[in-house]
């Protein structure tokens, strides 16, 4: 097992699967030989054969917080979002200071249309990382779609064009924002900010700006 954990740290993979198959046939009671197949064959994304080993690592030792994580990604990467859910729900319980579980269980619920749950996993992500601009965005994203919270959304996106100034969807949503608050000349700033950063927001540019000229005429 610890010649394979080398061998996976020189990215020598096929070798290091050699190494934990030979542990997992010398001691096939221990689990980490197991569970480090996995992760080499995730590592390559050999999705099927690396859960297979996860979730046999799953059966002898539950609710260890790596292999459910695994679990969780692996049916995420594979679009088995409703089988996700549990996995990442077990990782976030296993270790509550992982932003990282936080995060993708908020993207799961996301995906599963559960906007309030998918705050509250986010809300934990960020709360574990202040300064992760994706979760901070995505946050600030789904208390727009819930039309609550559009000071704090408007905030949020902020901070994540603070973090990450480049990046043209946060802008976007961060017009977005100012446009849900009634700032329409902040919000079309912003939109046209994102298309110089590569968003399409063409579309929103044109809207905003005629929705200008109406404030104006009126």
């Amino acid at each position: 097992n610890s010649l394979g954990v080398c061998y996976g740290v020189l990215k020598d993979y096929d070798s290091a699967l050699a190494a934990f198959e030979n542990a997992n046939w010398l001691a096939p009671e221990d689990v980490m030989a197991i569970y480090n197949k996995g992760y080499i064959l995730l590592l390559n994304e050999k999705w099927e054969r690396s859960l297979e080993c996860f979730l046999e690592a799953n059966r002898r030792e539950p609710d260890v917080f790596e292999v459910v994580f695994h679990i969780g990604q692996i049916y995420m990467e594979t679009d088995r979002i409703d089988l996700a859910r549990s996995y990442l729900e077990a990782a976030t319980r296993a270790n509550n200071r992982s932003g990282a579980a936080f995060k993708m269980l908020g993207a799961c619920l996301d995906r599963l249309g559960l906007t309030k749950e998918a705050i509250q996993a986010y809300k934990g992500a960020v709360k574990i990382n202040p300064e992760d601009a994706p979760s901070l965005s995505t946050l600030g994203r789904l208390y727009i779609e819930r039309g609550e919270s559009l000071d704090v959304a408007e905030v949020l996106c902020q901070q994540s064009v603070r973090l990450e100034p480049e990046n043209g969807l946060f802008r976007h949503r961060l017009a977005t924002a100012y446009l849900n608050q009634g700032k329409l000349a902040d919000a079309l700033s912003a939109f046209e900010s994102a298309v110089t950063r590569g968003h399409d927001s063409q579309a929103e540019i044109e809207a905003t700006q005629n929705r200008l000229v109406a404030a104006k005429a009126s």
